[in-house]
């Protein structure tokens, strides 16, 4: 799925507003959510640095992935070092995020082959081995209950 992030800064307290498409049907992308946050918030963020930014734009309604999140959050700062009103668009395709860690896990799946062990050798009788068997017991006692005070009278 494709995603598209417009980040527009704009006004006298240089409001910053999120707005967040999806791309439902190919090549139309269609909004799906709109945040805005008060500059002067998003000015002390970016001074306490980037995941206090990032902790700032994400909400309940719109919480990117954190590789977009740090990628929104790096133009943002670029949008407020500069003093004009900016509009940036960040586009986003989750097919390669994907590929990616298809190819990280190969990796890992090569890992874990080497270090496959069998089923068997997982499987111990650990009171076999000791011999803490007890004989005596038997868990499915088939005789008959003996017989309660009141069934007796």
């Amino acid at each position: 799925m494709k995603q598209k992030y417009v980040l527009t800064k704009s006004g006298d307290k240089e409001t910053l507003t999120i707005s967040e498409y999806t791309e439902l049907e190919k090549k139309t992308f269609s909004l799906i959510c709109e945040e805005s946050h008060d500059g002067d918030t998003i000015r002390a963020a970016i001074a306490e640095g980037t995941e206090t930014l990032i902790s700032t734009f994400r909400t309940h309604n719109m919480y990117p992935r954190v590789k977009y999140a740090e990628e929104m959050a790096v133009a943002i700062v670029e949008m407020y070092r500069s003093h004009q009103d900016e509009k940036k668009e960040l586009l986003f395709d989750d097919k390669d995020a994907f590929s990616r860690t298809a190819a990280d896990g190969a990796g890992l799946l090569g890992m874990v082959e080497k270090e496959a062990v069998s089923v068997d050798a997982l499987i111990v009788d650990d009171d076999a081995e000791s011999g803490d068997i007890d004989d005596d017991i038997d868990i499915f006692d088939e005789s008959e209950p003996e017989p309660t005070e009141d069934e007796e009278e």
